[in-house]
């Protein structure tokens, strides 16, 4: 989509055809750490739509006004100012905005990999068959110091050094500690249960997930099988709740375990093996164009960047 982009008082300008985009704050990082308090503001009526999406990303978006409503792996949340939602890693997410009301957030992302000495946490160790995603009302938000460390990450984007990694990550551990507790607390509680998504995409999803290492079973026609259904309901029933095809939605679910196999050191020719690529090109292919580098030496940026970290 054409854009054009201009500086006023010390504030980027991003300009959409008949929306707005005002970046009060923002960071991006090669270490995989991203923040940005920003607000859009829309003329004409215009709805802003998130085509589905996902990535290996932990994000945490704090709604600070507005009207917005995720749907997560078909499961749908409606956010109200000051809730918190969070985004687990690879979970298919989509959003609606209400164009009627400036959208104003403050978005935090970081790869679960800057945190590998806490990769039990729940908020974390997000399991395949976990559905679970959250909304924290401000009701609780308040009572927790996490306002503050938001606004913690917005004062580290200006000014910047070689140390903000490295205070971004430590806030990042308090932000972590924060939610893992408020997370238990819910769980115990039984609180705000998320709406169930359509059971034989719930199935199809927690089959996927179970069987990403073994292509043969992940056919439409063995799927729809196993769950005692036609291909053509499979797919369209998919579609409908999930909101991407099923073959996009496996082709994504591959593609991330193939990355999180490299990171845990395992050679390229092996994860393509383990995942039954039938020729190496193709997962050579398909991996560039999913992260934009080749498995060999997205290897080797991730530990470049490690031992960045670690200096």
């Amino acid at each position: 989509m054409l854009f054009s982009a201009f500086l006023l008082d010390n504030f980027i300008f991003l300009r959409y055809n008949t929306s707005m985009r005002h970046i009060f704050r923002e960071y991006f990082s090669k270490n995989g750490i991203r923040f940005h308090h920003s607000i859009s503001t829309y003329d004409n009526d215009n709805q802003d739509t998130l085509s589905p999406e996902s990535h290996h990303m932990c994000e945490i978006i704090l709604l600070l006004n507005g009207s917005v409503t995720y749907k997560i792996e078909g499961q749908t949340y409606d956010l109200s100012p000051l809730d918190v939602i969070i985004i687990h890693p690879n979970k298919l997410h989509s959003r609606e905005i209400n164009p009627e009301v400036p959208y104003e957030r403050m978005v935090l992302h970081f790869s679960p990999d800057l945190l590998p000495s806490f990769a039990d946490l729940y908020l974390l160790s997000n399991p395949n068959n976990s559905f679970v995603s959250y909304v924290l009302p401000k009701k609780i938000i308040e009572k927790t110091n996490l306002l503050s460390l938001m606004q913690q990450c917005e004062d580290l984007c200006l000014p910047l050094d070689k140390y903000t990694d490295l205070r971004f990550i430590s806030i990042i551990l308090q932000v972590v500690e924060t939610l893992n507790e408020i997370i238990l607390m819910l769980d115990e509680e039984n609180a705000a249960p998320p709406i169930q998504i359509d059971k034989i995409s719930y199935a199809c999803i927690q089959y996927i997930n179970e069987y990403l290492t073994e292509k043969d079973k992940l056919s439409p026609a063995n799927i729809a099988k196993e769950l005692h259904i036609s291909v053509s309901h499979l797919q369209h029933t998919f579609k409908k709740e999930i909101g991407v095809s099923l073959h996009t939605y496996i082709s994504n679910q591959r593609i991330q375990l193939a990355r999180k196999l490299l990171l845990q050191g395992e050679s390229p020719q092996v994860v393509a093996n383990r995942l039954n690529y039938e020729y190496y090109s193709t997962f050579y292919h398909n991996f560039l164009k999913r992260f934009g580098a080749t498995p060999h030496s997205f290897t080797q940026i991730q530990q470049k960047n490690q031992k960045d970290i670690n200096i």
